[in-house]
């Protein structure tokens, strides 16, 4: 969960709001502020000064669907707070003190404050699932605060408008639809001219059949910005509400970064009157950023670049690093979330490079010519080690079905939840599951493949070829030990299978010293000449990100 930061809207402009929807409000009245203190004081809990104001000013309300908790009499709209904190604390154990429920979202969710008596102006507003009950920290963020939160809902009830854009957009999505066949009469099998970035062009995003998104986008070249002229994006039962905001968010994001310019983001008067599309702005919220700010019919660079960081979700530690790479100029945030949503690299191989390598920036931006043999070499041998890492954990993320017939198989999106961490100075990824694992490509296999749930275990990564493994082999072994010795965890060692190759005599010296340090041996079934050729493959197109 995120920090909360001040609210964007301001008790003017949700007057004026309510006021709008003056012929469909209902409230139980203005409260007093002794009742207000009374309540806190038998809850112990400390209420931010936006929801005093609120009940102070209206007590409850209830609007075109949306009901707000408040005070007032036990007829009073909506559940009073107390009776609502209570049925919360004694529905789930150990629930946090702070937590004020302020709207039911259907079935057992809520919405709450995470109240403290550190935030006294705002806290910010979240989610609870009584069926699925998380730490605090985990709860998914609604708003950074209640006056944000009650805005963006009741801006949501005016059913009226939102239907006359929506028409509206789907006027302008066809029009570009019929003008973009007509200059560029594309054809999926024949081919054909392909629009510039400054064109015109129409997106939609699609999971088999089911439509989430449309939008249309062009870059343009007197602003050096994106301008978006459609933002189509639609609530599918069984997905989260906002997953088709999240997918065009993410495409925004990138062909800002792509055509090459500032990451502005511009909307025409096409798109909700020319404002920030509502549901970029919930999703920004719900990830901890606060977008159209200053402008309200753009995103901002600076909002665009934490944006995008967010949606990408890189751990905190790698997030550091890429911003102090950032401060000295050489590898970009924006750069390192392309490449992730770009399909170059994998959030965990961008931190294998980040963590691991001395020149991040050059594997990241592929900015070494082949030519340039002994820095190309750096750059080839990380990302080598990267891509024999992703296969490991592709892996180790796959569920082991089995059919009754005993024939096994795969189900799409079927993935086991795995925690995994880089250590940069060991070259090594620390491994958790909640789920039994069976460990793939054991050197002289025996029954103990199988990791039992909740158990840890540390991963060397020795992405060498045959020579550097005959000089380098029997050290791995030994830091393996160390590594295992200081972690208490079983420790192993991955290696492309050049390692085969090797003479008999040593794997026969490495398998004596294997088996009296009790550490395993990992060989990938790649070898380093075709985990070369990938890496190359992957670097070269790291230098075309941009046009």
């Amino acid at each position: 969960m995120a920090i909360s930061s001040p609210c964007t809207r301001t008790s003017s402009e949700l007057s004026t709001l309510i006021r709008t929807l003056d012929k469909g409000v209902k409230y139980s009245g203005p409260q007093k502020a002794e009742d207000i203190r009374a309540i806190e004081s038998s809850l112990n809990l400390c209420l931010p000064s936006d929801f005093r104001q609120f009940i102070g000013n209206y007590g409850s309300l209830s609007a075109n669907g949306v009901t707000i908790f408040g005070l007032g009499k036990p007829q009073a709209i909506g559940m009073p707070i107390g009776e609502a904190v209570r049925l919360l604390r004694q529905s789930v154990v150990a629930m946090p003190l702070g937590l004020v429920p302020i709207e039911h979202l259907g079935d057992r969710r809520f919405a709450c404050l995470a109240t403290s008596k550190k935030m006294r102006d705002h806290c910010p507003v979240v989610e609870i699932d009584l069926s699925d009950p998380l730490p605090l920290r985990e709860l998914p963020q609604l708003a950074l605060c209640f006056r944000d939160y009650l805005f963006d809902r009741l801006s949501q009830s005016r059913r009226p408008t939102a239907v006359d854009n929506t028409d509206r957009a789907f006027a302008v999505l066809e029009q570009h639809v019929r003008d973009h066949q007509n200059k560029f009469k594309y054809d999926h099998d024949k081919g054909g001219k392909l629009p510039r970035n400054h064109d015109w062009r129409p997106y939609r995003f699609c999971i088999q059949d089911v439509l989430f998104g449309a939008t249309v986008v062009r870059h343009l070249r007197e602003e050096n910005c994106l301008q978006v002229d459609v933002f189509l994006t639609a609530e599918i039962p069984e997905y989260d509400p906002l997953a088709g905001t999240q997918a065009l968010a993410t495409f925004l994001l990138s062909e800002a970064y792509k055509c090459g310019g500032t990451m502005e983001i511009r909307f025409t008067k096409n798109v909700e009157d020319g404002k920030v599309p509502n549901g970029l702005k919930q999703l920004a919220t719900r990830y901890g950023v606060a977008i159209g700010q200053n402008d309200k019919d753009r995103i901002s660079p600076a909002e665009a670049k934490s944006f995008y960081a967010a949606l990408t979700n890189f751990p905190a530690e790698l997030q550091e690093k890429i911003n102090a790479l950032e401060q000295a100029g050489k590898v970009k945030m924006a750069r390192a979330c392309f490449a992730v949503h770009h399909g170059i690299w994998t959030r965990e191989q961008v931190e294998m490079v980040v963590l691991g390598s001395q020149r991040p920036d050059s594997v990241l931006a592929g900015l070494t010519d082949p030519s340039q043999r002994h820095l190309y070499a750096h750059d080839l041998f990380h990302a080598r080690a990267a891509l024999m890492s992703g296969m490991l954990d592709l892996y180790l993320s796959k569920r082991d079905r089995v059919s009754a017939k005993g024939i096994t198989y795969d189900m799409e999106d079927d993935l086991r939840p795995i925690q995994s961490k880089f250590d940069g100075d060991l070259y090594a990824k620390r491994f958790q599951s909640n789920e039994e694992i069976t460990l793939p490509w054991l050197h002289l296999q025996t029954n103990q493949n199988r990791i039992p749930a909740g158990q840890p275990f540390w991963v060397l990564v020795r992405a060498r070829d045959a020579a550097d493994m005959l000089m380098n082999l029997e050290e791995d072994i030994q830091q393996a030990l160390q590594v295992g010795d200081d972690a208490q965890n079983p420790t192993f060692i991955l290696v492309p299978s050049d390692f085969t190759s090797l003479p008999p005599d040593f794997m026969k010296k490495i398998g004596t010293q294997l088996k009296k340090s009790k550490i395993r041996l990992m060989v990938c079934p790649e070898t380093v000449r075709t985990l070369d050729a990938d890496a190359a493959q992957h670097l070269a197109r790291s230098r075309v990100l941009r046009k």
